[in-house]
């Protein structure tokens, strides 16, 4: 039996998606057809030899894909490693280094055919054994995503080019999982050496040719590539610029050609003449807590916390309708999302009396006061003050410590030196990625390790399932349990993408995984 199903099916038309974030809708136009749209087909006069330049906020915390401890480290990681499976722009999985793949008839396997007379880009083959290796290593005790593949339990070589994954439970969520991080097969040369994290070797469409921690990363294109389609410009290069408005103006000025914008930057970057790029992510802001220290292993206090968070104010508001508040943490766009819970917010809604109520039942009353860690990322910075200004209204002290990206997981994540957050939620192809990242007790997001038994019981059999449907009804008793029993980490409001960039560039899309691949990326010489 092929394969092939949606890791985040579409379910409604971006038009409406956009109708339903604070009125930004049909394509959002202004004179000089400068327009918002969600992607950018290739033109045919693109330069070969162009070079296609992007400004984002966070640097990969390693070009390591087994070792890195973010999920946004996937934007850097694309173009060097080819996944096992390719997600598409609507979410479908379609092959990549497998050519196909079958699912046993129990459920309990997983065989994978791979694409033959690859290399890596140092010469080392592609083959069966590269791939046990690479995913042995990828769930290994030293592996940051070693949870991602947990109900994988042996990986054996059947031949030169098919290998088999021995399962412990469904298939379900696991071929969206080998299209993102875990699903990067890495040279054993290189991984053996040692050298990954700042000299990544992959099967992919370019190649590193200089790392500059913290600034940049330069990409050059790979002789050889299996897919020259995928390798329309020669040479990219990613930049780390923290602030928004730096980003901004070096689009400006023409020094970046792409860049990440905020949400309410859209309509300064159409007035500057930039096209905009934008549509619905499975990203969004979230309020996360350490159910370990008290008062937050209280479902009480979560419960009031939450309440005092106006997220209609902060979605429609301060991100100007391009971030759309809700307390389920997956979009409209996901088979998880549930129509009759939709945004949760008439169980759970900005509810400040209440949310003081419930504080003085808990014992609690004014006078609360705990730290939070949040990232130096200006649209970061801003939702977190907005947070912390609403909670004072409950008479609650939440203090901001607002430090570098990797900082500021370290501190919540690891060394649980602060007891709350205001973070991102990295995406992945499949809506599980949400429970193996922030909700199950074993989360690397969820330093209390708290997580509602029946929660933990639905999670298994959602991930699981390969019925798409089936797994929907798990997702949404999954969800209905969460209202209840306010898990450690809540959405604040679900990101609406928001790129801008110059009118030479073309060949982009709006991923429904969240990702930024900028595979088949094109620039032409004049704008």
């Amino acid at each position: 039996m092929r394969v092939k199903f949606r890791g985040a099916a579409i379910a409604v038309a971006l038009a409406v998606v956009l109708a339903g974030c604070g009125g930004v809708a049909d394509n959002k136009t202004k004179p000089g057809d400068k327009s918002v749209s969600d992607s950018a087909p290739v033109v045919k006069d693109y330069d070969p030899d162009g070079v296609f330049s992007w400004g984002y906020t966070i640097m990969a915390t390693s070009l390591d894909p087994h070792r890195g401890t973010s999920g946004f480290d996937q934007n850097w990681l694309f173009p060097v490693y080819d996944r096992l499976v390719y997600s598409t722009p609507d979410g479908s999985l379609e092959p990549m280094l497998a050519t196909s793949w079958k699912v046993g008839k129990d459920g309990k396997s997983l065989a994978f055919e791979l694409r033959t007379g690859v290399t890596f880009s140092d010469g080392t083959p592609f083959n069966a054994a590269a791939v046990k290796f690479s995913l042995d290593r990828a769930k290994g005790p030293d592996s940051t995503i070693k949870n991602e593949l947990h109900n994988v339990t042996d990986v054996v070589v059947d031949g030169p080019s098919t290998v088999t994954l021995k399962l412990d439970g469904g298939a379900g969520a696991l071929l969206g999982s080998l299209a993102d991080r875990a699903g990067m097969i890495v040279s054993p040369t290189a991984a053996q050496a040692g050298t990954l994290a700042s000299n990544p070797v992959g099967v992919g469409a370019y190649k590193v040719a200089e790392y500059k921690p913290g600034d940049r990363v330069v990409y050059e294109r790979t002789d050889g590539y299996w897919d020259p389609d995928a390798q329309k410009v020669k040479k990219m290069v990613f930049r780390v610029m923290v602030d928004d408005q730096t980003r901004l103006n070096a689009l400006k000025t023409d020094e970046l050609t792409m860049a990440l914008l905020r949400q309410n930057q859209v309509d300064p970057a159409l007035d500057a003449g930039l096209k905009v790029l934008s549509g619905q992510s499975p990203t969004f802001y979230y309020f996360g807590l350490n159910t370990s220290k008290a008062p937050f292993d209280n479902p009480k206090v979560r419960l009031a916390l939450n309440l005092a968070i106006d997220r209609e104010g902060i979605g429609d508001g301060l991100l100007e309708g391009f971030c759309t508040p809700q307390l389920q943490p997956w979009p409209t766009t996901s088979f998880a999302y549930s129509e009759d819970i939709g945004s949760g917010l008439k169980k759970v809604p900005h509810d400040p009396k209440k949310a003081k109520e419930l504080l003085k039942e808990a014992g609690v009353g004014e006078g609360l006061e705990f730290d939070a860690s949040v990232t130096n990322i200006t649209g970061y910075t801003a939702v977190a003050e907005a947070v912390q200004a609403q909670l004072k209204d409950v008479g609650v002290t939440m203090n901001l410590k607002v430090v570098p990206s990797v900082q500021a997981a370290e501190e919540f994540n690891l060394d649980k030196t602060v007891a709350a957050t205001i973070s991102g939620y990295s995406p992945s192809p499949d809506p599980q990625g949400v429970m193996d990242r922030l909700l199950l007790p074993t989360a690397v997001a969820n330093p209390g390790g708290y997580s509602d038994p029946k929660v933990v019981e639905l999670s298994e059999k959602a991930a699981s399932s390969i019925d798409t449907k089936e797994r929907a009804g798990y997702y949404a008793d999954i969800m209905a349990e969460l209202m209840d029993t306010m898990p450690s980490a809540t959405p604040i409001c679900m990101q609406q993408r928001t790129e801008a960039y110059t009118s030479n560039v073309s060949g982009l899309s709006i991923f429904a995984s969240g990702g930024r691949d900028y595979r088949g990326v094109a620039v032409s010489k004049t704008k």
